[in-house]
């Protein structure tokens, strides 16, 4: 499809190799590099890559607008069989560095001063200092030498392009000396290339993202109307999916909308109508709800879908938003750190969402079991709704760490009874956990 991309535009590719093995990384980028140099198909280079990682074959995703059981694949047995046969051969591909970038090398070599040499990429500079020399018994080094011993770059990114020698002509070092002192000088210039951090100092955070209650207010997400409990205990707030009608509840009622969209704008931007007056605020996970949101006269308030990981990002988003609750693949430690904002500390979280069924492409939903097993036999709910396929975690999320300090706890229900959500609102209440088997997602450990 490589044409084809590059006919309607596309400038740059990305290859996944997220949880992939170094050999499919090597596989995938010499199979792609061949193609874009303009190099015929070769069956070795692609067979490579066929064999390192498949499912059952391949699949060209939603490139042809087809969705369907073709899509998705197992990887079986045999395909790990066909990967371990052709590790040794991958392996040759990336043995060693391809150097790319040129460099100028200066080595200075004189009697009674420590040896040094310069490498230098013509936008930084590095220098080592090694041995002293000593007097040549029989034969001094010559410039000639020096640029063959200063050249051996292989292994690294870069190939040397010239080489000057201060030289006394009286004086040597031996080679593993010279080694060790381009090994130094190379170390020193890969490091003086690294992006440098750039020091910043925390921002106050604006008053519109955060308040200053001493206690938290409670946010409880509900998956339709008729998943609510005849009472909400502690609730401040309560949000229902845009395609439900609002209610007339004693709290505060909000509405969510969809986490992708896919064309129906107009859809969503209707069923707001409905909200118009009886929503204080509309919680959002993507920059396109914002917009219609704020279309709609709607205060705010950005979901976990935002992924808001730290102060500056909380800034970045306030003049958009009158809340957010912060992501949940950070520590209870680091969204304390970030100063404010909301703590997720229920529910099932998304986990993955797609607009291909991942049952397979079945179309016959009142007979699908909207779950997905794992091979550890875990089940993970689906939820199909707006076009879309959430697969959510097959265990509930619950952070009892101390909350003083955040704006609000957020309750994320899904495909809880009635009777279940109310039994965990009272155990929030009360300062217990509720019965059954949770996950405490990323509170503790993180991603960082």
């Amino acid at each position: 499809r490589l044409d084809e991309l590059a006919k309607i535009g596309v400038t740059s590719l990305k290859i996944e190799g997220r949880s992939k093995r170094p050999e499919y990384v090597a596989a995938a980028t010499a199979a792609f590099r061949r193609r874009l140099d303009g190099e015929a198909p070769d069956r070795e280079t692609d067979g490579l890559l066929d064999r390192i990682f498949r499912r059952s074959g391949h699949t060209d995703g939603y490139f042809t607008g087809r969705l369907g059981a073709g899509m998705f694949g197992r990887r079986t047995e045999e395909d790990e069989a066909a990967s371990a046969e052709v590790l040794g051969a991958i392996h040759a591909l990336y043995r060693a560095e391809r150097p790319r970038v040129p460099v100028r090398a200066a080595l200075t070599l004189r009697e009674g001063v420590p040896s040094a040499l310069t490498l230098s990429d013509g936008a930084h500079t590095a220098t080592a200092e090694g041995e002293t020399p000593q007097a040549a018994l029989t034969r001094p080094l010559t410039e000639e030498r020096a640029a063959e011993l200063c050249g051996k770059l292989g292994g690294t990114p870069f190939f040397m392009t010239e080489c000057t020698a201060d030289l006394d002509g009286r004086s040597t070092l031996p080679v593993s000396a010279i080694n060790a002192l381009r090994r130094q000088a190379v170390e020193a210039l890969l490091a003086a290339r690294r992006p440098q951090a750039i020091p910043f100092s925390r921002p106050a955070l604006p008053s519109a993202v955060c308040r200053q209650d001493s206690r938290p207010r409670r946010y409880a997400r509900f998956s339709c109307a008729a998943q609510l409990p005849d009472r909400l205990p502690g609730v401040d707030r309560v949000y229902l999916p845009v395609s439900e009608a609002p209610p007339s509840l004693d709290v505060e009622v909000g509405v969510e909308l969809p986490r992708a969209f896919f064309g129906r704008e107009e859809d969503v931007r209707r069923r707001l109508e409905a909200w118009r007056g009886r929503a204080v605020a509309a919680l959002c996970h993507n920059w396109a709800a914002v917009a219609l949101a704020r279309e709609a006269g709607l205060a705010v308030h950005l979901g976990t879908g935002m992924n808001l990981f730290t102060r500056i990002a909380l800034e970045a988003a306030s003049p958009y938003a009158a809340e957010a609750t912060l992501s949940c693949e950070l520590t209870t430690a680091q969204a304390r750190a970030v100063g404010r904002g909301g703590m997720p500390v229920y529910g099932r979280l998304p986990l993955m969402l797609t607009r291909n069924c991942p049952r397979g492409g079945r179309r016959d939903c009142a007979r699908c079991p909207r779950v997905l097993v794992d091979r550890k036999g875990m089940a993970f709910p689906l939820v199909c709704r707006d076009g879309v396929s959430e697969i959510q975690n097959a265990l509930p999320l619950w952070v009892e760490d101390p909350t003083a300090g955040f704006d609000h706890v957020f309750f994320r229900f899904t495909d809880e009874s009635p009777e279940r959500c109310l039994e965990v609102l009272i155990a929030w209440e009360e300062g217990r956990k509720p019965d059954g088997d949770f996950t405490r997602g990323l509170s503790r450990r993180g991603v960082l």
